[in-house]
């Protein structure tokens, strides 16, 4: 839990999304491109324009073609709010990020 916010429940700490370019996200049934909220080692809040499903899973890319990551990053939908204009979806990773991936990710 986070002294500053006590409603933080997140273990690591998530910095804003800024410098990171947006993401390829592929799901079962096809792709888009998202905008980085914010990002941590463990997670990642991502800017969606329709909803993604708490539980769903997906795969996460560099939306810039020829740049990738390995292992694939997968992510699950953890929950989503509703903004003016999208949603706001929390996902989980499915493994640490790597510094390499930081790099994929720009």
């Amino acid at each position: 839990m986070d002294a500053i916010n006590p409603q933080e429940r997140r273990a690591s700490t998530r910095k804003p999304g800024n410098t990171i370019e947006p993401v390829r996200l592929r799901l079962g049934d096809g792709e888009m491109v998202a905008k980085v909220q914010d990002i941590s080692v463990t997670g990642i809040g991502i800017l969606t324009p329709q909803r993604l499903e708490p539980g769903t899973w997906l795969a996460l890319e560099p939306a810039e073609p020829g740049r990738g990551l390995r292992p694939e990053l997968r992510a699950e939908v953890r929950h989503t709010t509703k903004l003016d204009k999208g949603y706001l979806a929390g996902c989980r990773f499915a493994r640490f990020l790597t510094v390499e991936d930081m790099m994929a990710l720009g």
